[in-house]
């Protein structure tokens, strides 16, 4: 009896090893027979988008407190553009509005110019004569809330559609400064942005202090160099300092009345293809010192480039 049990178990453990033997033997008959594929980083990209889409699918039809679909795709701009430079930007259409009228010169709010620094939102610099130097706002201030609601970690958009409202309404702006937290009322108005500001430092030395490059900065610069040009004042000191940029037209428009008949700046794009800004100068009219600082970026820099160079 326990030798035909015996035998019993015997044979069931041959036929699953017999199992086990053929099934590694189909194994690797289908490995040597089947090449992997190789898929390209496009083709995974491809994949990628498409599992997203049902991500969002997902999270829409799952999501307890509701997102809709310009939400949902607003944040995955937003998530790609955070993944490239700090002045790589994404703008959603109310945004964007807003981006043109301060560029155009005029907008409401407080008066601050803004970057991003690691998790804080940290002042460039107040614009003169805004209701933020009236408040006592100083560039290298890091707002840390809006209205009592922290915004450590948010985006410059984000931070500033807090900081936005109507006229005459007022801000409460949570500043860290110098170690210490204090708090800021500030009463929002309409902020006219004069980007080129003018003086005189001696009897033959001209100011010209450009706060930053607007649609309209061009103008108003030509204006002051007239100006200049025609009291006999040809030495002149351009202040760029705390100047976050701007537009590019605008700047290598006012850098025609400095550089020499040549290049000026050259724009190389991610396709290869490369444009050239020259100048056609031919007689330089003024002798020029240019100040800029860790506040001075974008067009300031290629403003400061090419006269250094």
């Amino acid at each position: 009896m326990k030798i035909l049990r015996f035998r019993r178990v015997l044979v069931w453990f041959i036929v699953f090893a017999m199992i086990l033997s053929a099934l590694s033997m189909a194994f690797a008959a289908e490995v040597e027979t089947e090449e992997p594929v190789e898929k390209t980083e496009k083709e995974l990209y491809e994949e990628d988008i498409e599992f997203m889409k049902l991500v969002s699918e997902f999270v829409k039809d799952n999501y307890l407190y509701g997102i809709d679909y310009d939400e949902m795709v607003n944040g995955m701009y937003k998530g790609l553009f955070d993944q490239l430079d700090r002045h790589s930007v994404y703008y959603t259409p109310e945004e964007y509005q807003s981006f043109t009228s301060e560029m155009s010169g005029e907008f409401t709010g407080v008066g601050i110019q803004i970057v991003k620094e690691g998790n804080y939102i940290v002042v460039v610099t107040p614009l003169k004569g805004s209701p933020a130097v009236e408040a006592g706002i100083k560039a290298k201030d890091k707002i840390i809330s809006v209205d009592g609601q922290d915004i450590t970690g948010f985006s410059t958009e984000e931070a500033a559609e807090l900081i936005r409202g109507e006229v005459g309404t007022s801000v409460r702006l949570g500043i860290l400064r110098n170690s210490e937290e204090i708090f800021i009322n500030v009463i929002r108005d309409v902020v006219t942005i004069s980007s080129v500001n003018t003086d005189m430092l001696t009897d033959e030395i001209g100011y010209l202090e450009i706060t930053q490059f607007n649609d309209n900065t061009l103008e108003l610069f030509g204006e002051a160099i007239g100006a200049f040009d025609r009291d006999g004042i040809h030495k002149l000191v351009i202040d760029l300092r705390n100047n976050p940029g701007g537009s590019l037209r605008e700047v290598i428009g006012m850098l025609t009345f400095f550089i020499p008949e040549g290049p000026i700046a050259t724009v190389e794009y991610a396709n290869g293809e490369v444009e050239d800004y020259t100048s056609s100068l031919t007689k330089l009219t003024f002798d020029i010192a240019v100040l800029v600082n860790e506040g001075s970026a974008s067009a300031s820099e290629i403003f400061a480039g090419a006269v250094q160079d």
